[in-house]
């Protein structure tokens, strides 16, 4: 804006009223009339309003804007974008057709007013910064809503960015904000906070935390105090320590609290005198100046463990009742000093990272307004401001913000439920709009609007449910909810991811918690793309109907379409139209497989992104009632209307969806598939490794909710883990496979198996020439070492180190040899072994070996081992260790490690084991088996090993297929469009191979396998990148590419190798010879134009984003989604390839050590300008 610098009074005249304002500053001494910022108002202050006086110049200027908006100022849809105020200060009405506003200083012109439009003088007008675009609305652009708002293309970044109101011309400034490099090289306006305005306070930018839209600004904020910083970062302690804090802003002053209230001026100022802390403290600081606006609050919890395990009934500073609710507070002792615990509990409670939730006391658990003692209340009106830390015991950076939180849940939120679920909100009002964090790792989101801290509920301690079917507090186990999420992502969809934290309350020990994301539309947006408003999110619980996010039309219509029938052709994909029918089919064949009981009236997620050809998904949600029976639970038939099964159901009709589901059942229950007992079992033991020490501080904290003796690991806890995993995971697939061949979702007829060179192989790496075979489908049980088999075995109480579980070089001629049962104390043990001779000091380990030998090993297509044992044991298959363990606990296994907990009587377990730990000829199983104490009454062993062999079966059923992925059946005809086997198939490119059977008119279900044929793992590396091309005018963006190599000796083809990261392309049947190159391009007619001697070979263009000018990482994957490489290039590696038309070359392609692409040192600058494809 172009106004006088005197110009007080915001009208760009220099007059009266300006000297008015400047006659009251002048009394005051400070103000806006400090033109110079010198020694306040004053005579040379005066002078440069005086040189301007009676100047009047016609100006628009960006008045005031917010670009972060929380429901501070509704557009005429009800909704809160970003907006922007346009002030027209002369005393003649200014006409904004042709005028522009921007956010791109190299666009002036992104978006323009339309006729019609018009500021009278003095007036205001606001323009909502939404990115409404034309693509979305192509009959209303530039948008106008209800209320008479127009919206713009783009949206504000809270972050900071560039902003202008640009002349007709397109060309000339009228105003702009370009003052503040918010971003390297970047220039703009400072980042922002939600509900505070930034604009003109005369000639001034100020902050206004009392915005004024459509009115003038008032005073506003000179800046923002910088943040505070600490002496001690948050951690644990365990010793006294004294911090100190700081501010970078000069002359602010530090505030703050150690009662978990957010600091204010009247609290303790901190001067010189370090704050000291000597037990577990939550320091909240806030610095604050006059002028300024205070900076946001900053907490750091010192965690004290020795304070921790003694947490008192009644801590100093907490209520005594929650509204009526006698409190829990306390660590039990019966717990915290029982011998099996007190040793470890330290340790225990430093095992998975920590959560620190900090607030105000009263808003947690004051009478009226606390959100822990009225638990029932929801809604914003239940919000309260927080702070919320990630800390890891090593030290790792974690993370703090400021966050609303809220109690969550449905039954679990009860108040006498004293152990309640928080569900954390990140919105401006309270500090970052996200939380910016990798919390669940690199293959989930990184940015979330929300975070649920379970507490799993019916799944746990403190949740009183003795009275349901086949689940009781005696039976939690606390992870398996987080299985059934983990289990939804494994069958190769988008699922809620968590993990698990011990959770501290303003510095009390809370617990153990599993934070996770919650599947709505925020959620959606982050994996399937687009605006979380664009998206429709369900949640049903019988009765009501709700949508937590957009509205019911779209589900409703779901519904109205399967409840008209979809028996046909017709309606099936007119169902399909709403519904992602695969995504269904899995989510009710999990659903299935569990048994879970309390589904799907209740307890589940649906969203759908509201665009043609966008379809509902559905995610797994508060599934605590599985894992509990291997028979009964028969899920097949569960149909609720509004729900998901009853879409399910009604799409049974249909004998396309019936096959439909067939596939999918083999694709997940057969062949290593992700519902397979070994899967499944692999999944729940990595999630019980994880809490194994973390439960023991859930068991002291509220193991005794129910009162009487407490829960605990030993007793409760490990009993039902092992029940799930070596009896429930073994045998419930059976079963299962029972209710859908008897619900006809799964043929009586096998589908077809797969050999490789005769040798059974299911997918995976083969050599160049390898013949691929096929047979109908059987399978033989083989005993490989019977029950009663000779072991040889020591029994000296001696420490055996690990060698002993290998073959060769390890020596055990000298045991002695035994047939199973082996074992004392029992009286019918077929061979005695010692207990070392001392009742009161019994040997703990008693070792076994045993030599078997197996031919065709290939051919196995699973192992089940049967052990019998008192009291624990582990066992080992060629040196790999077969899990779970038996009544063992997680960790190093030494000679003197006791067993988990005490057995009353020896029993048989069964395990599923991968038959890839067989040799071709010799093997060895090994066991050690582990009493529970050394004045243990009895040791047991006995042992069986089965294995699953595939037995082709000659003859009989036709099979068809294909190699290029399509299905060998014709859908809806029954038509075979594959080809016949007949003989073994030579493999020369990596292909998908699909097959069925075919008895008469029916079908078998699909098997399908991919087969990476040749070492294009080993051979093929990325050697060029040009992620930016010269720069306009002399370059074309679209000019990228990349290049790759055949480093090997072979030729390889690149037939399914795709990019999984940074650009999206998969390679078709493409040879490349030994030396060769071949390159991927981002546009080819302008990688034609720019490289016209080019005569290599173009793969083709890859889709997706561009590659990143400023670096991001790249993946290559083989066919079989094995890793070629995976690293991250960056731009500062070499400053001419970023947009000098160089390109980043790799110094040495035939390095055989892909990791070191990642490194600076591996890459320079191509010789040539435009690089050398």
């Amino acid at each position: 804006m172009d106004c006088p610098e005197g110009d007080l009074y915001p009208d760009c005249e220099i007059n009266l009223l300006d000297l008015q304002i400047f006659a009251v500053q002048w009394l005051d001494g400070s103000g806006t009339a400090d033109f110079d910022g010198q020694n306040g108002v004053n005579n040379a202050d005066f002078v440069v309003l005086a040189q301007d006086w009676g100047e009047k110049r016609i100006a628009l200027s960006l008045n005031e804007f917010m670009a972060s908006n929380n429901n501070f100022l509704l557009d005429g849809s009800g909704e809160s974008s970003d907006w922007i105020e346009i002030h027209n200060a002369p005393s003649a009405p200014i006409d904004m057709e042709g005028y522009y506003l921007t956010d791109d200083p190299c666009e002036l012109t992104k978006w323009q007013f339309p006729a019609d439009v018009t500021i009278d003088a003095g007036c205001f007008l606001i323009v909502f910064a939404s990115g409404k675009n034309q693509v979305d609305y192509p009959v209303n652009y530039p948008y106008l809503d209800p209320g008479d708002y127009y919206h713009t293309n783009f949206k504000l970044s809270a972050g900071g960015e560039y902003l202008a109101l640009v002349e007709p011309d397109g060309q000339t400034i009228a105003h702009e904000y370009n003052g503040y490099e918010f971003d390297d090289g970047k220039f703009g306006f400072p980042p922002q906070e939600t509900n505070v305005s930034y604009g003109l306070y005369g000639q001034q930018i100020r902050y206004f935390g009392f915005p004024t839209p459509g009115l003038p600004n008032n005073d506003g904020y000179i800046e923002i105090v910088g943040d505070t910083s600490f002496s001690h970062d948050r951690g644990f302690y365990d010793a006294p320590f004294d911090v100190v804090m700081a501010c970078e802003t000069e002359g602010a002053t530090i505030h703050y609290t150690l009662n978990g209230s957010e600091p204010t001026e009247t609290d303790p100022c901190f001067v010189a005198t370090p704050v000291t802390i000597a037990t577990t403290t939550c320091l909240r600081a806030k610095a604050f100046k006059p002028g300024w606006m205070p900076s946001n609050s900053d907490t750091q919890t010192y965690i004290f463990l020795t304070d921790v395990i003694e947490q008192p009934t009644n801590p100093t500073g907490f209520p005594s009742s929650w509204d009526g609710v006698t409190t829990d507070y306390e660590m039990d002792p019966d717990v915290v000093d029982a011998a099996a615990y007190s040793g470890g509990i330290i340790d225990d409670l430093k095992s998975i990272p920590t959560m620190s939730l900090v607030l105000d006391v009263d808003d947690l658990f004051g009478e009226t307004d606390g959100i822990y003692a009225n638990p029932l209340n929801d809604g914003v009106e239940w919000e309260r401001p927080s702070s919320i830390e990630l800390i890891y015991p090593d030290g790792s950076e974690g993370f703090q913000v400021n966050a609303g939180v809220r109690i969550l849940g449905a039954h679990g939120r009860r108040p006498e439920h004293k152990k309640h679920s928080f569900r954390l909100l990140f919105k401006g009002e309270y500090g970052p709009t996200k939380l910016s964090y990798p919390l669940f790792g690199d293959d989930a989101a990184d940015e979330f609007d929300t975070i649920v801290l379970r507490a799993s509920g019916n799944d746990s301690w403190h949740v009183l449910n003795e009275n349901a079917p086949f689940h009781t507090c005696a039976n939690a186990q606390f992870i398996r909810d987080e299985w059934m999420r983990s289990s939804q992502i494994a069958m190769g969809h988008v699922g809620s991811h968590g993990t698990f934290v011990h959770l501290y309350v303003n510095g009390l020990y809370w617990g153990l918690y599993n934070p996770l994301e919650r599947p709505a539309a925020s959620f959606a947006a982050s994996y399937y793309g687009g605006d979380k408003d664009e998206y429709d999110a369900i949640k049903i619980s019988l009765p009501s109907r709700e949508a937590v996010d957009g509205d019911l039309n779209a589900w409703e219509t779901a519904h109205d379409i399967a409840n008209a029938g979809v028996s046909d052709q017709t309606g099936y994909e007119a169902l399909a139209e709403y519904v992602d029918i695969i995504n269904l089919t899995d989510y009710f064949l999990l659903y299935v497989y569990t048994g879970e009981g309390d589904w799907d009236n209740n307890n589940w997620y649906a969203a759908r992104r509201r665009v043609d050809g966008e379809t509902f998904k559905f995610f797994v949600w508060d599934a605590e009632f599985t894992n509990l029976r291997v028979d009964g639970l028969n899920m097949v038939n569960t149909n609720y209307a509004d729900c998901p099964s009853r879409l399910f159901q009604q799409l049974r009709a249909n004998p396309e969806f019936r096959l439909l589901a067939a596939d999918r059942v083999h694709k997940h229950m057969f062949n290593d598939g992700a519902l397979t007992s070994a899967s499944n079992l692999a999944r729940y033991q990595q999630l019980a490794d994880t809490i194994y020490q973390a439960i023991v501080g859930e068991s002291a904290r509220w193991g005794d909710h129910g009162g009487g003796s407490p829960y605990t690991r030993d007793d409760h806890w490990i009993p039902e883990r092992d029940r799930i995993l070596n009896s429930h995971f073994p045998a419930r697939l059976e079963n299962v496979l029972g209710y859908l061949r008897g619900g006809n979702l799964y043929p009586y007829l096998d589908a077809p198996i797969f050999f490789i060179d005769n040798q059974y192989q299911h997918g995976g790496s083969v050599a160049t020439g390898a013949a691929l075979s096929m047979a109908n489908g059987g399978s033989s049980m083989v005993t490989i070492v019977p029950e009663g088999a000779d072991w040889r075995y020591l029994d000296d109480g001696s420490d055996q180190g690990t060698a002993w579980r290998y073959d060769a070089p390890y020596d055990d001629s000298a045991w002695a040899v035994g047939p199973a049962e082996l074992g004392y104390g029992d009286g019918d043990e077929a061979t005695v072994v010692s207990d070392g001779g001392n009742p009161s000091y019994k040997h703990v380990t008693t070792y076994f070996r045993h030599h078997f030998t197996v031919s065709d090993v290939s051919n196995y297509e699973g192992l089940t081992v049967k052990l019998f044992r008192d009291d624990g044991g582990v066992i080992y298959l060629n040196g790999a260790e077969i899990l779970p363990r038996s009544n063992m606990p997680s960790g190093e296994i030494l000679y003197d490690t006791f067993a988990d907990s005490v057995v009353p009587e020896a029993a048989w377990f069964e395990y599923e084991v991968d038959a890839s730990l067989l040799n071709e000829g010799d093997n060895l199983i090994a066991v050690e088996i582990h009493q529970v104490s050394r004045t243990s009454s009895d040791v047991s062993f006995n042992l069986s090993l089965t294995g699953d062999l595939i037995v082709p079966i000659l003859g009989g059923n036709t099979i068809y297929y294909t190699l290029d992925g399509t299905d060998p059946r014709q859908a809806w005809t029954g038509a075979v469009i594959g080809t016949e086997y007949t003989s073994p198939i030579t493999l020369t490119e990596s292909v998908r191979v699909k097959a069925r059977a075919k008895d008469g008119s029916t079908w078998s279900a699909l098997n399908e396998a991919v087969y990476s044929v040749g070492p294009v793992a080993q051979n093929l590396r990325i050697t060029e990148i040009m992620y930016h091309p010269q720069d306009v005018p002399d370059g074309d963006p679209n000019a990228e590419f990349i290049e790759l190599k055949n480093i090997g000796a072979e030729i390889i083809n690149l037939n399914l190798v795709s990019f999984t990261n940074g650009i999206d392309f998969t390679f078709g049947d493409t040879d490349l010879a030994a030396g060769d190159y071949v390159v991927v391009v981002r546009e080819q007619s302008t990688f034609d134009l720019q490289y016209p001697t080019f005569s290599g070979t173009i793969a083709g263009e890859y889709t997706g984003s561009s590659l990143d000018n400023g670096g991001e990482r790249i993946e290559l994957q083989d066919a079989i989604g094995q890793t070629i490489q995976d690293f991250k290039y960056k731009d500062g590696w070499r400053d001419i390839t970023d947009g000098q038309g160089y390109s980043l070359r790799i110094n040495d392609p035939t390095n055989t050590d892909p990791n070191t692409w990642g490194y600076k040192t591996s890459w320079g600058a191509s010789p040539y300008l435009l690089g050398s494809p």
